[in-house]
């Protein structure tokens, strides 16, 4: 009896989407740390210099954290992004190619459906890249709206607790970025993507 094969599609599907439904969900819960970062720092609420130092490296370390884990998930993916953008580029260039001489046929249909596929897979990238970056960044401005200055008491704040402020606000200003060795995975990669395929479709219309 002849033991039942995987079929093909199925193969190369199922990794496909895992891989991506595990990238948004780790990109998904490092936003919800930041933002919880920049919740406990925007209602830090201190009392003698030593509570408050101690206050604010506890939500320093919640943010240094999540970098880490950050830092973590992009050394596991870079190789998968770059290899994605790159594949999606040569992909959308051919298969934009035949869709528009396919664009009344049948096999129309198939390729918009394909080049659909790519284009949300290279957005699932970009998007969750743009929102990690925006949403460490944004530490910075929590920081900024802070009433530390206020609860700090009448000596007012240590100079401790003002460097470390500063430093955690110039580390939070550049935000963590989702590379592809070469590239940054953002909305701009994404639009870059899109217009280089649809400059090599053209050129080959104009070849044909």
């Amino acid at each position: 009896m002849q033991s039942p094969s995987c079929p093909f599609p199925v193969c190369v599907v199922l990794p496909a989407v895992s891989l991506d439904t595990i990238f948004c969900s780790f990109t998904s819960n490092l936003c919800a740390f930041f933002k919880i970062a920049q919740y406990k720092v925007v209602r830090f609420k201190g009392g003698s210099l030593k509570e408050s130092q101690a206050t604010l490296n506890k939500v320093f370390a919640l943010y240094q954290t999540s970098l880490d884990m950050c830092n973590d998930l992009n050394q596991c993916y870079q190789p998968i992004i770059c290899a994605q953008f790159f594949i999606s580029s040569l992909q959308l260039c051919m298969l934009g190619y035949l869709f528009s001489i396919t664009f009344a046929q049948t096999e129309g249909v198939y390729y918009a459906s394909f080049i659909a596929t790519i284009i949300i897979q290279a957005y699932i990238y970009c998007y969750c890249g743009e929102n990690l970056k925006t949403e460490s960044a944004s530490f910075e401005w929590a920081i900024y709206d802070s009433p530390w200055h206020e609860s700090l008491g009448a000596g007012g704040a240590s100079t401790s607790i003002c460097r470390s402020l500063l430093i955690s606000m110039m580390r939070a200003h550049r935000g963590f970025r989702i590379t592809g060795y070469f590239f940054e995975a953002n909305m701009e990669a994404f639009s870059s993507i899109v217009r280089t395929a649809m400059s090599y479709i053209t050129m080959l219309r104009s070849f044909s």
